[in-house]
């Protein structure tokens, strides 16, 4: 035996112990708040949920219930029938549809904002490619209508009906059929696991994507769409807490603030113009320099709302060479995508991501879902927070010829933050 080696046992002849009874919860239930007005095609979608006096609301558990079809601009239903005189609508929602039929995703606890998340749509694809495995993203995210596409095929309208991805949207929506879709919000207050205090109140504010982002459809479809909602609604995990733990809950507010740590995610865009090969993105973060950053490169005609362009088609754009530089430190990263070169880029990824089982192919990674991700902290497992670093932050992006069209490109961030709430429902970022 190892002199620093201690002795045990395996937890096989724990014979003798039971886990621990937890006393603090007396009951929970999900309750369904409803929009404060009726749901439009592209109005601003909008919940108040008052506080509760004794109980507590789980925002992890929380999900939007959405039931809703796509129909023609003039209230027709969409045609899913073939004959001589007539033609289906070719119409299709984009990937991953129930998140990302909205733009701006606000949440308020007792007025103050807390979530503040324009470009919805890209922060909860981002969040799916990189976070969900295999099995969740083809068979629990469905509920969302996230239906991956084979590589090379998110465009490709002309592709044989039993194809999936675009075509298995097309099959759940087709003839103005109404889809039933369910979706957690992707908003930092909503992926932390702490309950949020009794006594505060909840605004959630939906923003509508365009119709010319959220649905796809070939140059050949003459008929406009839109989108009409028979039901919306948010449902939130109800805790309530024993009076014992209450108080004692209560005894600790009187000194101390309850605290909630938020990713702090934001999401920039600049835009490239056509015929440029080298672009500097200079001063992206002046205040303080993030923990993480992942770069998305989408064509604007896309990001701007094109129905024949998939906005989730994230391009390499022949991307030669990234320069990140942080305060005079430098991240390289070197590819040739024209000779298939970009093996050390894409195994960087995985590994920086700490997730080898995304079904993130290499042909993927290639063609359509490309980016660069960085850690720029010291603890890349980031389980504990660091130091506030302020340094010049700049982007150097060399490609292998120019550009034949404008870019958008897109850097979404990640710097914890710090939410308080003290004993009078006072609530503050520190």
């Amino acid at each position: 035996v190892h002199k620093n080696s201690c002795l045990c046992t395996t937890n096989q002849l724990e014979l003798f112990s039971l886990p621990p009874t937890n006393f603090s919860l007396e009951k929970s239930e999900y309750v369904e708040f409803f929009p404060v007005s009726a749901p439009t095609a592209s109005g601003v979608i909008e919940y108040n949920v008052p506080g509760l006096g004794g109980g507590f609301f789980d925002l992890q558990s929380s999900f939007l219930h959405i039931q809703c079809k796509i129909v023609r601009k003039n209230g027709d239903t969409a045609s899913s029938t073939v004959g001589s005189t007539v033609t289906p609508d070719s119409v299709i929602p984009v990937q991953a549809f129930a998140s990302s039929l909205f733009h701006h995703v606000h949440v308020y606890l007792n007025s103050t904002l807390v979530s503040n998340f324009e470009n919805y749509a890209y922060r909860s694809y981002l969040d799916i490619i990189t976070n969900a495995n295999n099995v969740t993203q083809t068979h629990t995210l469905s509920a969302m209508l996230y239906e991956p596409d084979p590589v090379g095929e998110s465009e490709n309208f002309a592709a044989p009906v039993e194809a999936k991805g675009i075509f298995a949207r097309y099959k759940r929506t087709k003839g103005s059929t109404l889809c039933d879709l369910y979706s957690p919000i992707f908003s930092d207050i909503c992926q932390q696991e702490k309950f949020l205090l009794n006594g505060v109140d909840i605004r959630v504010v939906l923003r509508q994507n365009t119709d010319d982002f959220r649905l796809l459809a070939p140059a050949s479809e003459t008929e406009k769409h839109t989108i009409e909602f028979s039901r919306i609604v948010l449902y939130l995990r109800r805790v309530q807490v024993s009076p014992s733990v209450l108080v004692g809950i209560e005894r600790r507010l009187q000194t101390t603030p309850a605290s909630y740590l938020l990713r702090g995610l934001e999401i920039k865009y600049r835009t490239i113009a056509p015929n440029q090969s080298q672009v500097i993105f200079d001063d992206l973060y002046s205040e303080r320099v993030p923990s993480k950053l992942t770069v998305l490169m989408v064509r604007s005609e896309a990001y701007q709302g094109n129905r024949q362009r998939n906005p989730f088609k994230l391009e390499n754009f022949k991307l030669k060479r990234a320069v990140l530089d942080v305060g005079g430190q430098q991240y390289t990263d070197d590819f040739d995508f024209q000779r298939s070169i970009y093996s050390k880029g894409y195994m960087n990824l995985l590994h920086k991501l700490k997730r080898k089982d995304i079904p993130l192919a290499p042909a993927a990674y290639e063609k359509e879902t490309f980016m660069l991700y960085y850690h720029l902290t010291p603890d890349v497992e980031v389980q504990s927070l660091s130091p506030v670093v302020q340094a010049n932050v700049r982007l150097t992006l060399t490609f292998g010829g120019n550009l034949t069209e404008a870019v958008t490109v897109l850097f979404v961030s990640e710097t914890p933050r710090v939410l308080e709430i003290n004993k009078d429902r006072r609530v503050k970022f520190v």
